[in-house]
């Protein structure tokens, strides 16, 4: 009988020191610095490179994928059992009590950007298969870890992974990168962006977000002229739980306005500073741009755009504004819109482009991914769960999240957030719990053990 939490325990303290040392890496998407072998820029590179080199030193094949990704093997056969988990983070933002570079270990938690999505359950899972290694544990299946660098920014890592190298997909695989106990259905996700150039009467300049899959938590904007707005902003900012400050240069306005920052598949548990920004300016000012947008971006259920929708399995239809940029009299908005298995994208982009003042056009369009709760790769996976942490309540279900399982064959979200456990991944002070890092390993140790042996 194995036992799979004293196990998992044996490696505890490694895997902390190899998390503390994988979370030094800011690896953050930087097109400026993409060049071959380095595809996502030099933090990503630096983050699969010591991933890679961690597995190479333990004894196992590695291939860095032409800096795409670092896949990672154990065993032989022809079949396979695939673990997705990715080495990139959002960018850090504002508001952490230490640098987010550099971990700090307080009250059981490890905090640093990457500690829970995704270095953190990628490390469990790695370890996982570590113990099968060293112990020596019979599989009949190859065992594989991909670990992207794109997963963030549009997962272009697996798209190379998969078309260009020609890697096999699996016989049944999970990727680490979302809640327990399971989840079998992902919501599509679609990148949309309206653009264009105004020249605006009011506002100057505009700049909200930095990556569409989180709710901006602050936006600047210059207005030509000096205004007297701080009654207005003060009323404004305590009804819609937000704060700001308000300056004066070169005979303009300069608003600030700080929101809270979300993961953009689930921007009602966020305040979008830049939709509220615009939102205020458009009710004090006849703004071109802003009298436009504001009312169509503003509510986070798409009402704005007419593709307000609710599915009873899946949820309902959001829109976050993770980015909006006015400069120059040229302006972007880029939109991150999640959508349940019953609705039509097309039908979503036809709606969405009646709205364009000039372009509007759909970057990417992801559709949902859905595994039907009764497959043996579910109840597999539910009751490795089970077993370890003796949850006999929670039930697999739906998000609005998007992970790599939609991009490989028979694959789900599995992990590693537990239930009513908020490691405010995408946020600041992102953390994840030691004990649940250590039960994490257990739980994946026994299911990747049950999937290479079914």
């Amino acid at each position: 009988m194995i036992d799979y939490e004293k196990l998992a325990n044996s490696v505890k303290d490694d895997l902390i020191k190899t998390l503390e040392d994988w979370i030094s890496f800011p690896s953050v998407l930087n097109e400026k610095e993409a060049k071959e072998g380095a595809p996502f820029g030099l933090g990503v590179k630096g983050a699969l490179d010591y991933i890679a080199d961690v597995a190479i030193k333990d004894g196992f094949k590695v291939d860095k994928c032409d800096g795409y990704c670092s896949e990672i093997t154990y065993g032989d056969g022809e079949e396979l059992v695939l673990v997705l988990g990715h080495a990139d983070v959002v960018p850090e933002g504002k508001g952490w009590d230490s640098d987010p570079y550099k971990a700090v270990i307080k009250d059981g938690k490890i905090f640093g950007r990457g500690a829970s999505d995704d270095k953190g359950p990628t490390l469990a899972a790695y370890y996982a298969l570590k113990l099968i290694k060293e112990h020596n544990l019979p599989i009949k299946r190859k065992i594989r870890i991909v670990v992207g660098g794109n997963e963030e920014s549009g997962s272009r890592c697996l798209d190379y992974y998969f078309d260009v190298l020609k890697k096999p997909h699996g016989q049944y695989g999970f990727s680490p990168d979302a809640d327990f106990p399971l989840i079998y259905g992902e919501k599509g996700i679609m990148t949309y962006i309206f653009k264009g150039e105004i020249k605006d009467d009011i506002v100057l300049s505009f700049n909200g977000g930095v990556a569409s899959n989180s709710v901006p938590d602050s936006a600047l904007v210059t207005l030509k002229g000096k205004h007297d707005l701080n009654d207005k902003l003060d009323n404004y900012c305590k009804e819609n739980k937000l704060r700001f400050t308000i300056d004066f240069k070169a005979e303009n306005t300069i608003i600030e306005i700080f929101g809270k920052s979300s993961h953009g598949g689930s921007p009602w548990n966020g305040v979008n500073a830049a939709t509220h920004l615009m939102n205020f300016v458009a009710n004090n000012f006849d703004s071109k741009l802003f009298t436009h947008f504001a009312p169509l971006l503003l509510d986070y259920y798409g009402s704005g755009l007419n593709i307000k929708y609710h599915e009873e399995e899946m949820g309902d239809v959001s829109v976050n504004t993770g980015i909006a940029n006015y400069i120059d009299e040229k302006y972007l908005f880029v939109l991150n819109i999640r959508y349940p298995r019953s609705v039509n994208g097309d039908d979503i982009i036809k709606k969405v482009s009646t709205y364009a003042l000039h372009e509007g056009k759909c970057l990417g369009d992801s559709k949902p991914l859905y595994v039907s709760p009764s497959s043996t790769l579910v109840k597999v996976l539910h009751e490795a769960y089970k077993s370890i942490t003796k949850d006999y309540e929670s039930k697999p279900y739906t998000i609005s999240g998007g992970t790599y399982a939609r991009h490989t064959t028979n694959s789900v979200a599995f992990g590693m957030a537990f239930p009513n456990e908020d490691n405010k991944i995408h946020q600041e002070n992102e953390f994840v719990k030691i004990d649940s890092l250590v039960k994490g390993t257990a739980i994946y140790l026994k299911a990747i053990l049950d999937l290479a042996n079914i």
